[in-house]
């Protein structure tokens, strides 16, 4: 007879998990003992301990340490359905569990459901929430005696590995380096939304591991560009700009291993702003950084500006072919990418005709604080440029444009903190006021990704969230930008 049960053991995680194992919905058995996976003829434990290469955990305070240990966390889809025993062809009334503690908290890589039955209301209920595709693995219930349990730990131990291939990766290179034994699994933190970054301890030293865009660097201009702003991020440092620039090793700063691309840092303690508790002093402290980097060296240079000229009509095209879930959020904005597409253009062809060493990354996602002082991080952006349109640019993002709440406060406080250490002499940011369109671009380039032109389906996911974020931006900037220009003039 069927009852109506919720959930009752509460998520196992902690802030260093780094999968996620989701069942369908606790047996009768794991109900009693309050723990995943309680049942002696289900397989999980068995498997999983052969995956890690470990002992059998046996007790409940067992499998804890054990899932602790090794970065694993673990729930079920379900948070409450109707259900006979522990069947799960008889689930009806299906309520999901929410993730969001998990996914907020830990640093999860990589999602797995066991079996068929997770997989289906993981996709039907949390897929669309998370943004997150689940690798789905042959079910260790003894229901699924085809799979015996060598095979199920060979396909399982092969799909869990590819979550850690980076660490691997990153073994090798310290190895190569001389650097030391790295203590592993490396620890995935916040790095930007092209790269990935990587917390490495080894031999008791801490380092950011910056690992390049497989698909960034295929291009035929990444490596120039890359090697072109290590230069010039030498040149920032001497004059004394606080930044954290990666370690050479035979007198290289770009490390290669298997193909692949890294970057080793020193660790840097601190952290980055809240984005939604920046402060006016910090904007103006980030914008005297932008000032005193443009100062460097300022020179002459006809503008030649390079005009954008994106095919919105053939992206549409191509989305609705795909049936990608971005299809309409571009059909509907099309007259508005259209508009701020020309008021670029515009702004650009304004331009005076200079240039300097410009960061035009030099976001609040940047700059670390520790103790007070700032710190730019990921200076892979460093180049020559027009310093008007990269003071405007960052203007607005210091001043919340990323989370469509942009303070003309805050605009004004970072052009305040420029304009005391550097003045070009260019008046009239107001009527250049269309460089702050530059977003479409990085819509373009999330659109590809989200069409498929990226390195893997995590970055796929990643891509189509950007798309509709960046929309969200232009639109937002476009309601300010009379308010904006009112405090440019």
């Amino acid at each position: 007879m069927k009852e109506h049960i919720i959930h009752p053991i509460q998520p196992f995680y902690d802030e260093d998990s780094q999968i996620l194992i989701l069942g369908s919905f606790p047996s009768v058995r794991s109900r009693e003992q309050m723990f995943f996976y309680g049942h002696p003829q289900n397989r999980f434990w068995k498997v999983i301990a052969a995956v890690f290469e470990d002992e059998t955990p046996e007790t409940v305070p067992e499998k804890k340490l054990f899932l602790t240990r090794h970065h694993i966390a673990m729930w079920d889809v379900i948070g409450s359905c109707d259900i006979e025993g522990s069947s799960d062809s008889s689930i009806e009334n299906v309520v999901a569990n929410d993730l969001t503690m998990i996914l907020e908290k830990a640093k999860i890589r990589c999602i797995y459901v066991n079996g068929k039955t997770a997989e289906k209301y993981y996709r039907k209920y949390i897929e669309n929430k998370t943004n997150m595709k689940a690798v789905c693995l042959p079910s260790t219930s003894p229901a699924n005696a085809a799979w015996k349990t060598d095979r199920l730990v060979d396909v399982w131990k092969e799909e869990i590995n590819k979550a850690f291939e980076t660490d691997i990766l990153i073994k090798e290179l310290f190895e190569k380096k001389k650097i030391g034994q790295v203590d592993l699994p490396v620890i995935p933190v916040s790095g930007g939304f092209m790269h990935r970054m990587y917390k490495v301890k080894a031999k008791g030293k801490t380092y950011a591991v910056k690992h390049l865009n497989p698909v960034i660097m295929k291009r035929s201009d990444a490596m120039d560009n890359y090697l072109r702003a290590e230069k010039l991020e030498s040149i920032i440092e001497e004059a004394g700009i606080p930044v954290v620039t990666a370690i050479s090793f035979d007198g290289s700063k770009m490390q290669e291993i298997r193909g692949e691309y890294l970057y080793i840092f020193p660790w840097q303690e601190g952290s980055i702003t809240d984005w939604n508790n920046i402060t006016l002093d910090q904007c103006s402290v980030a914008g005297g950084i932008q000032g005193r980097i443009h100062s460097i060296e300022q020179r002459k240079k006809k503008n030649s500006p390079d005009l954008s000229n994106i095919k919105w009509d053939d992206y549409i095209n191509e989305a609705e072919l795909m049936k990608s879930r971005i299809a309409g959020s571009l059909r509907k904005s099309r007259e508005l990418l259209s508009y701020a597409e020309n008021e670029l253009n515009e702004a650009r062809m304004r331009l005076p005709d200079i240039e300097c060493i410009t960061d035009e990354d030099m976001d609040p996602k940047n700059v670390m604080w520790h103790e007070g002082k700032p710190y730019v991080i990921d200076l892979e952006c460093l180049d020559f440029g027009n310093p008007v349109s990269h003071v405007l640019q960052l203007s607005l993002q210091w001043a919340g444009a990323t989370l469509c709440c942009i303070d003309t406060k805050k605009v004004k406080a970072f052009f305040g903190g420029y304009l005391a250490v550097y003045d070009n002499g260019f008046r009239g940011y107001d009527k250049v006021f269309g460089l702050a369109y530059t977003w479409i671009e990085w819509l373009e380039y999330n659109i590809t990704r989200a069409l498929g032109q990226c390195s893997d389906e995590k970055e796929r996911l990643m891509g189509e969230k950007e798309v509709k974020n960046t929309i969200d931006r232009i639109k937002h900037i476009r309601k300010m930008e009379t308010k904006i220009k009112e405090v440019l003039i």
